[in-house]
């Protein structure tokens, strides 16, 4: 994971579509557009919506591939997709990192990276519910 001083918000669309549109360069598959990044970061809370509670999201990071998949193996090369990296502030999501990368596998879609805090809060909530 490489985390640039990038910092911008995902509500600020015209920053978003710059920086998209620099990652994106001119490839014309497995780019990004600001839609993506919105379905994204629905799929992402509903997950995690069932993993913490809202208020330990802050300081989360995920990165993100939105067109990884697998590749039968005649390829003799990963294609390259644009990527991005996403922090959880206290109210929203911010990208600190958006770039052209190997493609991931389809399991590797998002790639969760948790704080220690985070780490007791996740076991904390999953296990509030359970007689142990």
């Amino acid at each position: 994971m490489k985390l640039n001083t990038m910092k911008i918000n995902v509500e600020n669309v015209k920053k978003v579509n710059e920086v998209l549109k620099t990652a994106n360069g001119k490839a014309s598959c497995r780019t990004l557009e600001y839609t993506d990044i919105i379905s994204m970061i629905e799929k992402i809370e509903k997950k995690l919506k069932t993993l913490l509670h809202k208020k330990d999201w802050r300081g989360l990071t995920i990165d993100c591939d939105y067109n990884a998949q697998n590749f039968k193996s005649g390829y003799y090369f990963t294609p390259y997709s644009t990527q991005i990296t996403l922090l959880r502030g206290t109210t929203s999501w911010f990208i600190i990192d958006c770039e052209r990368s190997d493609c991931k596998p389809e399991s590797k879609k998002f790639i969760l990276y948790l704080t220690d805090t985070q780490k007791v809060q996740l076991v904390q909530f999953v296990t509030q519910y359970k007689n142990w």
